[in-house]
């Protein structure tokens, strides 16, 4: 599904900022400890226009144990000259009026087109508000659905749990880097991907 033909939500505008661009779906994530369901919206978020929120929540992530993800993000989000890929910025923003914005931006994702495949270039979830949400399975739902004509969603990590839990496949050779590994869900299991996600944080898989 192209993210063009989309839903289109308007942006919550409260408690000072929020971000300008266009939310494209709803989603939910689930408190582990409590299983209560907390709505969201994924969001693609641009650099004319969230620069500043973006600086904003780099900010509160600086004191926390994310410094380096975070700088990294807002490095490539500001980033003046043109890349050789085609970047694409998102966020999992929470749908409340009550919590201030930086505590409402659950995670931070860069993706990027690369030989016909939709690479992950960035994954980081906020661990002090958001740890134990789903919210890292949720982004992944997320860029699955936007992935348009990709042939698969490609990454490497070092997070090997995570995505084999998750149903990412595990390809068997060693990364560039110590400790990470390469990982990819080819497009036949776009669907089933979603579905079972879907189905799991009581989201409508559309």
């Amino acid at each position: 599904m192209q993210i063009s033909a989309l839903p289109q939500y308007k942006s919550r505008q409260n408690n000072g900022t929020s971000f300008k661009a266009t939310r494209l779906f709803p989603v939910n994530l689930c408190e582990k400890a409590t299983k209560k369901i907390i709505p969201a919206f994924f969001t693609e978020i641009k650099k004319t226009e969230d620069l500043p929120e973006i600086e904003t929540i780099t900010r509160r992530w600086h004191r926390l144990d994310i410094e380096a993800y975070a700088k990294r993000f807002f490095d490539s989000f500001r980033e003046r000259h043109p890349s050789a890929f085609k970047n694409n910025f998102f966020a999992i923003e929470i749908d409340s009026a009550e919590k201030p914005f930086t505590e409402r931006v659950t995670t931070l994702i860069k993706t990027y087109m690369n030989c016909g495949y939709r690479e992950l270039g960035i994954l980081q979830t906020d661990p002090e508000l958001y740890k134990g949400f789903g919210a890292g399975e949720v982004a992944m739902y997320s860029i699955v659905k936007t992935a348009g004509d990709a042939s698969q969603i490609f990454l490497t990590s070092t997070n090997h749990g995570f995505y084999r839990k998750i149903g990412f496949r595990e390809l068997p050779i060693e990364a560039l880097e110590k400790m990470e590994r390469y990982f990819f869900l080819p497009r036949a299991e776009f669907g089933s991907f979603t579905k079972r996600v879907a189905q799991k944080y009581g989201m409508k898989n559309e």
